[in-house]
């Protein structure tokens, strides 16, 4: 039997509320950064995206339907008492802390608040070289997302409002399903312009690439109205159920397995995640007694949802302000508790003596055109601070590197052998491997920083290196041309974000004819670092050419070897660094067959003796540097094989892996 469910509270969905909730936790533990959990968290936003679309949309065809025309002015008074206030409050919170905690991020913030109160902070990022997804410290970062939802919210109502009142309700959302594929095929066209870029800034971030969860959710509000929903006949649940589970566990799927690094995630997924949100909607919303829907009516998700605008607008806030701190490895479950526990409290705060008052104010009493006048000087005002802001320099990634050494100076291309230390042992037969005299090295900021002293000890090197790299640009870099065809080709690429399999095969494959390739794997507290060592050391077993130089387990009980980020590399992290690849690429003996095979280590004690004796030579004093360590420095991840460190007489056990986040 068919019942009729009539919406008794305007447009406020309990079970909207609910999958709020669903779509800011991830979100949040996303940018805990906590290795191996919700990789794609980030998605969450596209479920906000999907949700927000739906209702608004929704609001305008009810309205017409309802009363034959639309109230453009209630409708962005109303957004305007949403979203400005809670923004507001957080900028002026931002301002009072962020000078006591860091100058640095003070200067960043003052440069990105006219972008933020335009709600233009995605294009300024863009048009900034910002990286949403790099760890520079930005407490304003997070609000990309609301510049998008809010150049929705003005361009949106009044063009589906034309074509409502021309072509009516279902043309709306055919249109609207249109202008999200458009978008979806813009992002695919200009992520293929170039897979290799060091970040997709520009595709995430844009406005006319990121728009389909919001016009996703605005076609389901064309094509099926929430207002008069009908419960199903029992014959229909069974579908409605199993389409909400399987849409669920498709969108836990997507936020664990995928990143922002993946192919997959700009050839589709933004439209896919959408899409799974509205048949969740949909089916719940027309199933009132399925589990799962009066899950999402419990208190819990209802008290998280109600106040996911302020769990989202404060928890960036926070997580910036505890990075700069120092309290940023939350995969320590008191930092992670204390963590969680301040944005809640601040979130509470915002969402009672912020959000809820400003929702209750009746703008009647100003009278129409105070606040018509009042509207548009905040916008002039905002817009023109945005246009007149001086742009402030993208910051130096490579600032630690630079605070390591001196600038690197330009790399030779002569060939000349290495200086030998005694008689070198052969190779093995079976597997040999190239002298120095012509090697091309391919990274990024570590291996930049240590590029003088690798020009210095390696005079046959050719560098190139790169703040921010990704690793899905070394092939192209390596197509690039580099004059001669360098026998064996150094790899250092890994350090800044998720190495995709298949890209990082076909680099592979490209370099099979070389006499040896040698990956350098790494040393990071960053979530991307255990399972970017584990691909390597994978796929260096299907290639009888590729070795591994683990840096990973040489550098795991040297927190002297690091800057303060833990990464980039001190004066004697870089000698360090400098001999291991010396010794790897300078005709060292690889170990026996009976040990574990790939992995590159010296020979006799007496080379290794050499190694210690390089070390030692060029790790000149910087007690600034090396007073500067990192909270934890983490040990080599699960690897079948293990090195012999340039500094150590002998192999030692892998510790525990310690991560933290960006």
């Amino acid at each position: 039997m068919l019942t009729t469910i009539t919406n008794k509270s305007g447009s406020r969905f309990a079970e909207l509320d609910g999958l709020r909730a669903l779509a800011i936790v991830p979100v949040i533990l996303f940018h805990c950064d906590i290795a191996g959990i919700l990789d794609g968290g980030f998605f969450g936003v596209d479920i906000f995206f999907t949700i927000s679309g739906f209702i608004i949309t929704a609001m305008l065809v009810h309205e017409i339907r309802t009363r034959g025309d639309f109230n453009f002015g209630d409708f962005y008074l109303r957004r305007l008492k949403r979203l400005v206030p809670p923004v507001l409050g957080l900028i002026l919170l931002a301002l009072l802390v962020t000078p006591m905690i860091s100058q640095d991020a003070y200067a960043r913030l003052r440069s990105d608040i006219w972008a933020a109160l335009a709600y233009c902070s995605n294009w300024w990022q863009i048009h900034d070289k910002q990286s949403y997804f790099d760890d520079t410290p930005r407490i304003l970062k997070h609000l990309w997302s609301l510049a998008v939802e809010e150049q929705f919210y003005f361009f949106w109502p009044p063009i589906a409002y034309l074509v409502l009142k021309r072509f009516g309700a279902k043309a709306t959302g055919f249109f609207a399903l249109l202008l999200a594929c458009a978008g979806t095929a813009w992002m695919l066209y200009l992520y293929q312009l170039n897979p290799g870029d060091a970040d997709h800034n520009r595709i995430y971030l844009g406005t006319d690439t990121h728009a389909m969860g919001l016009l996703l959710g605005a076609a389901l509000a064309c094509f099926w109205n929430p207002y008069a929903r009908k419960g199903s006949a029992s014959a229909d649940r069974t579908g409605l159920r199993a389409g909400a589970v399987v849409a669920l566990v498709g969108l836990g799927c997507m936020m664990q397995m995928m990143n922002d690094q993946a192919p997959k995630t700009y050839e589709g997924a933004f439209l896919l995640v959408p899409l799974l949100t509205a048949i969740v909607i949909y089916c719940l919303m027309n199933d009132a007694g399925f589990v799962v829907s009066r899950l999402l009516r419990r208190p819990v998700f209802q008290w998280i949802g109600l106040r996911s605008y302020s769990l989202y607008l404060v928890h960036g806030v926070v997580f910036v302000w505890m990075q700069l701190l120092g309290y940023k490895d939350f995969s320590d479950w008191r930092v992670f508790a204390a963590g969680i526990a301040i944005v809640a409290v601040l979130s509470e705060w915002m969402y009672r003596y912020v959000e809820m008052p400003s929702k209750r104010l009746d703008p009647g009493r100003f009278g129409a055109k105070r606040i018509a006048k009042a509207t548009v000087a905040y916008t002039a005002v905002a817009l023109a601070f945005f246009a007149l802001a001086p742009t402030v320099a993208p910051d130096d990634k490579g600032g630690a590197l630079q605070a390591a050494m001196p600038a690197p100076a330009p790399v030779p291309v002569a060939v000349a052998p290495l200086p030998q230390q005694g008689p070198a042992p052969a190779p093995e037969p079976d597997l040999p491997i190239s002298g120095g005299q012509d090697i091309l090295a391919i990274g990024d900021s570590v291996l930049l920083g240590a590029s003088a002293h690798l020009a210095r000890d390696i005079p046959g090197i050719r560098i190139d290196a790169a703040v921010g790299r990704q690793a899905s640009s070394g092939l192209k870099v390596l197509k690039e041309g580099h004059g001669r065809k360098a026998p064996t080709v150094l790899l250092h690429l890994g350090t800044n974000g998720y190495i995709d399999e298949g890209q990082f095969r076909a680099l592979l494959q490209a370099l099979a004819d070389r006499k040896s390739v040698l990956i350098v794997n790494f040393h990071a507290e960053r979530r991307w670092t255990r399972p970017n060592n584990e691909l390597i050391a994978r796929l260096a077993g299907e290639f009888p050419n590729v070795h591994v130089v683990d840096w990973s387990a040489a550098s795991a009980s040297h927190p002297e070897y690091f800057v303060k980020d833990g990464i980039h590399l001190s004066t004697k992290g870089i000698a360090a660094f400098t001999s291991a690849i010396k010794v790897a690429s300078g005709g060292s003996v690889i170990i026996a067959p009976t040990a574990p095979k790939k992995m590159l280590a010296s020979n006799t004690f007496a080379k290794m003796q050499a190694s210690r004796q390089a070390v030692d030579a060029f790790a000149l004093p910087d007690s600034r540097q090396e007073s500067a360590k990192p909270e934890t420095a983490p040990a080599p991840p699960a690897h079948p094989a293990t090195a012999i460190r340039p500094d150590e007489p002998a192999p030692r056990p892998p510790d525990a892996e310690a991560t933290s986040p960006a």
